[in-house]
């Protein structure tokens, strides 16, 4: 009789340490503060075009670019009308799709997953023709632009074969011939050449690249670890790790088998599957207080973001009062006068369009929440 009360007591006292042990995690956990959030200004939906669109740039303080995957680019009002046809279709520019876009003041371009980037002038010639310069580039994994400067991620093939010494990050200018002028690599991946790392996670963008308002720029390979900061001059001045970042995408990239690679650009239920257990960062944002990292998770089938803005004395992390509905939704974006515009689109798989509702993609106008 006395031993079992001592074994009862003995349980009595070991469920009520878990008991507090479980209470006090639950108090820390409610005690760390809530990232603010950004605030909603507005939600337009797109109209729908035949394909997914891909990405957003401002032109105006009320009208944004839009591209579509295979559509072609429109000037959008804030009403979500169309204004204005900037580029026609894929096929017409000779291009297999339109997955980047990138501006700068005067110009506006377009970038292919494969081959090439295409530009224009904004201010269409007399008799409202135009010209779409076209400027080679192996693969194209995301670019943008600050005047006639071109900024790239991707791999580039020269001597006969992919990125010979592992580049994957290039600076250089736009041409009206075919080749880009001045191109030098500024960033390589650390298995080093045919750039495995990049290679082995190229079906699924991670990461990216973005000039800053001084000619800056960042670049964000997501498929291996750092996010750097260069100057102007293309000098790299800082770095940030992944995990201060919180996104893991180049833990899987380094362990990715030719097979697995393969496997991700056939098999959509294997892609949909590998998407769901990653944190990636989705796009860059060139806000005033330093660069903004959309990051995305989707692990309880939902997709969910946050900003994470790099600082000085640190990373402030905001969170975005939006959910995706669908795996592949993700989320691209631009900053013009302290004003956010996102597009929320399906543009994690813009080639496959299995319902209608595919097709569905709003802007977003949002700005950082006041102190």
């Amino acid at each position: 009789m006395g031993r079992r009360l001592i074994w009862s007591l003995r349980w009595r006292e070991t469920g009520l340490l878990f008991l507090l042990v479980a209470l006090l995690g639950s108090l820390a956990a409610s005690a760390q503060p809530r990232p603010r959030e950004l605030r909603l200004l507005q939600r337009i939906p797109l109209p729908q075009v035949g394909s997914i669109a891909t990405d957003v740039r401002w032109a105006d303080d009320h009208s944004v670019y839009v591209s579509w995957v295979h559509h072609g680019i429109a000037q959008v009002g804030l009403d979500g009308n169309v204004l204005r046809t900037l580029a026609p279709g894929a096929r017409e520019m000779g291009l297999n799709n339109f997955i980047h876009l990138a501006s700068s003041p005067g110009k506006l371009a377009v970038g292919a997953a494969v081959r090439s980037i295409a530009w224009r002038n904004v201010q269409a010639k007399a008799g409202g023709s135009f010209i779409f310069h076209q400027n080679d580039f192996s693969e194209v994994y995301d670019f943008d632009l600050f005047g006639d400067r071109v900024l790239l991620m991707g791999l580039a093939r020269y001597d006969g074969s992919y990125a010979p010494k592992g580049e994957i990050a290039w600076i250089g200018r736009l041409s009206e011939e075919k080749e880009l002028k001045g191109l030098r690599p500024v960033l390589h991946d650390v298995k080093g050449p045919g750039a495995p790392h990049l290679r082995g996670c190229r079906t699924y963008r991670l990461g990216g690249v973005r000039f800053l308002a001084d000619g800056s720029f960042v670049a964000a390979p997501g498929f291996q670890d750092g996010v750097h900061l260069f100057n102007a001059a293309g000098r790299r001045v800082r770095s940030w790790s992944n995990e201060q970042i919180g996104v893991d995408t180049h833990v899987r990239c380094a362990e990715m088998t030719k097979a697995d690679e393969e496997k991700l650009g056939t098999d959509d239920a294997y892609l949909e599957k590998w998407v769901k257990n990653l944190r990636v960062i989705d796009d860059i944002l060139p806000l005033p207080q330093g660069p903004g990292l959309l990051v995305r998770t989707g692990k309880d089938g939902r997709v969910h973001w946050s900003l994470k803005v790099l600082q000085p004395e640190g990373i402030e992390t905001y969170a975005v009062p939006v959910v995706g509905s669908r795996t592949h939704d993700r989320l691209h974006g631009d900053v013009r006068k302290g004003k956010i515009v996102l597009l929320l689109s399906k543009s994690g798989n813009p080639y496959r369009v299995e319902t209608p509702g595919d097709l569905n993609a709003d802007l977003l106008v949002m700005e950082l929440p006041n102190r």
